[in-house]
């Protein structure tokens, strides 16, 4: 049954992304469960507006937005959650299909309380905290039921136990800020927990529901992570994936470069990971790499591509069980 229910919704999946006119097809793909759903972050269109970015996520198959954020200060994004009305992101959402699948911040919680004692009392150790808070007033106001946020490092020679207590310390108060608001902290690895083992560590040392993972398998990779053992290793922990790719050191589409995407997705649908696998271009980091027209189709195509491989796939199994 769950081979039939996946092969109809890939079916329904790519048929949006062929499908010109968005919103004729806007409540074409439910979600199934058992089954991710495919969102774009906005580093790929610093630029657009979120009136110009969701009819296009919703025409290239994306069924949710990341919606990056800087904070209320910073206008380096023009589709920037916190300078944008929350009713009219609401609306733009609903009336193009695509849902606020998280909101991703900056946030880190590994900064030195220097010197130790007194730089609690002058210094200003829980600022990271209050930023997080902000941000996830953002996203309850904007209905994403998830915020990314980073661990980050171990600094200098410091002991690993201490680094270790007191980013989770942090997180943990993180936690409780989003407690009660339907909103979920994604830890995603990165700097000092690359890995899933490390990423694992840190989720398991703060001890909350409200905190999982957001696994990056570009970071993943390089650590020298297996996808497919690492989705293991989080098991439940894992309430975001991130997909990208690159290749000597570059940006490239999903499948042309290093980063194992393709097992990488398989093991996803194999695992029955049911959140969301987020695309990331980064064309806000690097001006010189081609822009969202060009990079979120290729990356849509190859990525219901390899759904319909693994759908091809069990149904012939299946038929000849």
């Amino acid at each position: 049954m769950r081979i039939t229910r996946m092969t109809a919704t890939i079916t329904a999946r790519m048929s949006r992304r062929s499908t010109e006119a968005a919103g004729a097809v806007a409540g074409m793909c439910r979600y199934d469960p058992g089954m991710f759903r495919l969102a774009a972050s906005t580093v790929a269109c610093p630029d657009w507006p979120l009136d110009v970015a969701l009819p296009h996520l919703a025409m290239w198959g994306y069924e949710g937005v990341e919606l990056r954020t800087f904070g209320a200060g910073d206008s380096r994004l023009a589709c920037e959650p916190a300078l944008t009305d929350p009713a009219k992101v609401r609306g733009l959402c609903e009336g193009h299909g695509v849902e606020a699948a998280s909101v991703a911040s900056s946030g880190r919680y590994d900064g030195r309380i220097i010197p130790p004692v007194i730089g609690q009392l002058i210094g200003d150790p829980l600022a990271c905290v209050r930023a997080t808070k902000r941000d996830i007033d953002v996203a309850i106001d904007v209905q994403a039921p998830i915020v990314r946020v980073f661990g980050f490092e171990i600094q200098g020679r410091e002991r690993r136990g201490a680094a270790l207590k007191r980013i989770a310390d942090r997180l943990r108060l993180v936690c409780d800020c989003a407690r009660n608001n339907q909103v979920r902290i994604a830890l995603q690895n990165g700097g000092s927990f690359a890995s899933a083992v490390e990423l694992a560590e840190l989720i398991d040392r703060v001890d909350s529901p409200l905190l999982g993972a957001s696994y990056d398998v570009v970071t993943g990779v390089a650590a020298d992570d297996d996808p497919v053992e690492a989705i293991a290793t989080l098991g439940q922990r894992l309430i975001q994936a991130r997909l990208g790719d690159y290749k000597d050191g570059a940006p490239v589409a999903p499948g042309e470069g290093e980063s194992r995407c393709k097992r990488f997705v398989e093991g996803l649908v194999e695992s029955g990971f049911d959140g969301w696998l987020v695309y990331e271009w980064p064309r806000l980091f690097l001006h010189d790499i081609a822009g969202a027209d060009e990079a979120l189709p290729l990356a849509a195509d190859a990525v219901y591509g390899w759904l319909s491989s693994v759908g091809a796939a069990a149904d012939s199994t299946a038929a000849t069980a």
